[in-house]
C-alpha cells in the first residue's frame, strides 16, 4: 500500500519535471550591483495544487481509517486513539498552514517561520499523542510501583505459610486422568 501511494506521487513529480522543468531566471539590481538567482516554472500553482489535494485527501483517508479503527480492542489497534489524534492533529495544522503559507509565499521569513514552526508543533504533539502515555506508565507509575512493590507482605494461609508457594497445584497423575 505504501509504494502505491509514493509511486502515485512520484509520477506526479516526474510529469511536472517533463511538462514544465524549471528555468533559471536572473534579475539585475544595478543600484545594489546585485543578481538574484531564482528558479521558476510555468505551471507550479497547478501542480502544487495537485500535490496539495492528493496530500489532503490522504490525510482525511488516514482520519477516517484512524477514526473507525478507535474503538477496536485487538492488540493490533491498541494505539488507534493516539494515531487518529496525531493524524487529526496533523490534518488541523495544514488546513491552517497552507492558506497561511499562501499569504506569506512574498515574504521568505515569514514563510520559513510559519512552516517551521508548524512542523515543530505537529512532531511534538504527534510524538507526545503517540508515545507519552507508554513513557508515563513506564517511567512514573515504574517508579511508584517499585517503591509500593517493596512494602507489599506476600498473603499468608491459614497456617500462616506463605500462601504463593503453595498454590501452585501438582500435576495430576496418569492414574487421576
Amino acid at each position: 500500500h505504501i509504494s502505491f501511494i509514493v509511486s502515485i506521487q512520484l509520477c506526479f513529480l516526474i510529469v511536472w519535471t517533463i511538462v514544465s522543468p524549471l528555468k533559471t531566471k536572473y534579475a539585475f539590481n544595478q543600484k545594489k550591483n546585485e543578481v538574484t538567482v531564482t528558479c521558476s516554472s510555468e505551471y507550479v500553482l497547478v501542480f502544487c495544487v495537485i500535490q496539495l489535494v492528493y496530500c489532503i485527501f490522504l490525510l482525511f483517508l488516514g482520519c477516517y481509517y484512524a477514526f473507525r479503527t478507535r474503538n477496536i480492542r485487538l492488540p493490533q489497534f491498541k494505539e488507534a486513539k493516539a494515531t487518529f489524534f496525531a493524524v487529526y492533529n496533523f490534518t488541523l495544522i495544514a488546513l491552517i498552514v497552507i492558506p497561511l503559507a499562501i499569504i506569506f509565499i512574498d515574504n521568505p521569513n515569514a514563510f520559513l517561520m510559519l512552516v517551521s514552526l508548524a512542523t515543530y508543533y505537529v512532531t511534538i504533539i504527534s510524538v507526545i499523542a503517540l508515545f507519552g502515555r507508554r513513557y508515563f506508565q513506564v517511567i512514573i507509575l515504574k517508579k511508584e510501583t517499585n517503591s509500593s512493590s517493596s512494602r507489599k507482605t506476600e498473603p499468608k494461609n491459614d497456617k500462616g505459610e506463605s500462601a504463593l508457594r503453595h498454590s501452585i497445584q501438582p500435576e495430576a497423575e496418569i492414574s487421576d486422568i
